[in-house]
């Protein structure tokens, strides 16, 4: 096998040429150059030409993300009308999903009340997990609200530094209460709303999705959220990890909104699992590992 590894202005390997019999193998260094590419993915190809008439080219992706690396601990700059107190929940940001561009580091996630009141806020940072403080109300202050109340539910802001806009976001809950509590955590990930968007009904989901099981691991039972944008027929089944049909949780129309079903693994034996729901020839999949 013969290989000429791709090489522009900011990616280079060495070596660059060479022969490989069938049963050899060669490590090839890549060096990348990220002084003068912009914030966001970018994308290399490596093309290696086989002698193998079945396979005449294989080729291989990089991806990159770059992010100014002076955002790591920078405290934000736009969302900073809020008031810390010693009343907080956490909130774990694991990953924000833009299908109306590129989420960049240094992008801001601001934590709104349910009057549209800021009251905690961080900076994003790529291929790293976001912990913030949404605070509570100052219990020293009784005439102001500054902060959450028990049982408030809270939205989420995302800044864009580059183009100065604020989108909203829909939330996938994947751990924790979807609610604010003193000492209380939600680890979630974010799907971006379009810019300007106004939400009518907040229990209609912007987009199809399916959130990832919880509790995952899991001992006998997992629970299943998901949310349909517009009424559809939808079936939703589990499979081992060979493919082969287990059981069925869900088969029938259902109207637009959020769902919650849950499987209950009694007679399954500990493994390794694929929840697939299927709807208007869309097939969305999540893995949940059974221990016992």
């Amino acid at each position: 096998m013969n290989y000429l590894a791709g090489k522009n202005d900011w990616i280079s390997v060495w070596p660059e040429r060479g022969s490989l019999l069938s049963d050899e193998s060669e490590e090839i260094e890549v060096y990348i150059n990220t002084e003068n590419l912009e914030d966001g993915g970018h994308l290399a190809v490596l093309r290696f030409d086989s002698n193998d008439p079945d396979r005449n080219v294989v080729e291989t992706s990089i991806n990159i993300r770059v992010w100014d690396a002076e955002d790591n601990g920078r405290e934000p700059n736009h969302f900073v009308d809020f008031t810390e107190s010693e009343l907080s929940h956490q909130m774990l940001i694991t990953d924000i999903r833009n299908e109306f561009g590129e989420v960049t580091g240094g992008w801001e996630i601001g934590l709104l009340r349910s009057d549209g009141n800021l009251a905690g806020a961080g900076v994003w940072i790529p291929f790293e997990n976001l912990l913030i403080y949404a605070y509570g109300d100052n219990p020293e202050t009784p005439d102001s609200l500054e902060g959450f109340s028990d049982g408030e539910e809270f939205s989420i802001y995302v800044w864009d530094l580059q183009s100065d806009i604020e989108q909203g976001s829909e939330i996938t809950l994947e751990g924790g209460s979807a609610q604010w509590t003193n000492g209380g955590l939600s680890i979630m990930s974010l799907d971006l709303l379009p810019p300007n968007y106004i939400q009518q009904d907040s229990n209609i989901p912007v987009k199809l999705h399916l959130a990832p099981a919880y509790p995952n691991p899991f001992n006998s039972s997992v629970n299943i959220k998901y949310g349909l944008p517009k009424a559809s027929e939808v079936d939703i089944n589990i499979f081992d990890i060979k493919g082969r049909f287990i059981s069925s949780l869900v088969s029938g129309n259902q109207v637009a909104g959020k769902y919650s079903t849950i499987w209950s693994a009694a007679n399954v034996p500990s493994g390794m699992y694929v929840i697939k729901l299927e709807t208007s020839g869309i097939v969305l999949s999540r893995k949940a590992m059974l221990v016992r």
